[in-house]
Formats: C-alpha cells, structure tokens, sequence
C-alpha cells in the first residue's frame, strides 16, 4: 500500500512559474497518507445526516395566540374566524402574512378586531411604520403579531380596556 500520495500543482497559482523556480512544476505540495484521504471523504450520507440534525435544532415558529375570548370586560365577541392571507382586508401583502384571525365583539360599541401572524417582527415594525391612520381605527404589535381594532361608536374607557387585555395577552405569548 501507497504510504504517501504527493499533490503538486504545475503551475503556481498566480499562473506563472515562480520567480527564479524550475519550470517543470511548481506550487504547493501536500503530503497526505491514503489513511486521511479516505477519513477527508467522508460518506455523503453521514454528512447529509449531521445537516439534517443540525437545521431540525432550529427554533420552530411561535404560534398564533388565541387572542380573542369570548368576552374581555364590557365586550362579547359575536363572531370569529380565520381567513387566508390573500384576503386580508388591510392590504398587507400576502407574502409576508402567515395566518389571519378575525373576530367581533358589541358592547358599548360595535367592533371588529384582526390579528396578523407575520414572517417576522422586522416586518411588523415596517408595516406598522408604514400604516396609514383612519379613523375609528387602532394598531399595535408585538413581535410577529400585528393587531388592527376598528369600532364604530365605541365608549372610549371600554375600547382602552379590551386594547390593554390582548397587549396583555400578546406580552403573555412571548
């Protein structure tokens, strides 16, 4: 059995001969035992195995909260649903939206309340920095969670209260 395998390159790697070198081969030359060869190639499936462990250590994806319970103080929630991204009715691109959860509530007040499950919390501080006010209408977020409230003749003190109960809950989810 071969105890050393010689590696030489023929020519140095800048493409030239070396400066004041024979110009039959030059470069680097390596000493490698057939031993640490055969150890240097490894099996591709011990290789794919010790990928695949690594990336499933990965952190999974927080789940969407159940953000909306059948009452948060003076309010009941009347109807709930999940609807797909596509139809969001916010003009949030569909891409960046993973889930979407709507609910509403009377009250003191009539109000529609949706949750957004983003790809990430950078893209909720840019939505939220973009948002454009309207009206009767209040946002806020937290990580990957964007909340959009809209109420029509809602009591003030009542609308204060149900914002603070789900940034609760959210803060809860962290």
């Amino acid at each position: 059995m071969i105890n050393r395998i010689m590696t030489t390159q023929p020519a140095a790697p800048w493409g030239r001969g070396a400066f004041l070198a024979p110009p039959a081969r030059t470069g680097l030359n390596f000493a490698i035992t057939p031993m640490v060869a055969s150890r240097l190639m490894m099996r591709p499936r011990i290789l794919l195995l010790a990928v695949l462990a690594l990336t499933a250590c990965g952190s999974r994806p927080a789940t969407m909260p159940d953000l909306f319970p059948e009452s948060v103080g003076a309010w009941h929630r009347t109807a709930a649903s999940e609807l797909t991204a596509a139809t969001a009715p916010d003009g949030i691109d569909a891409d960046v939206v993973q889930k979407v959860r709507t609910a509403s509530y009377d009250g003191p007040g009539k109000l529609d309340a949706r949750a957004y499950q983003l790809t990430s919390a950078a893209v909720a501080l840019d939505i939220v920095q973009r948002w454009h006010a309207t009206a009767d209408t209040v946002y806020f977020y937290q990580d990957r969670f964007l909340v959009v409230l809209k109420w029509q003749t809602a009591d003030r003190k009542a609308l204060q209260e149900f914002v603070a109960a789900l940034d609760a809950k959210l803060k809860a989810k962290r």
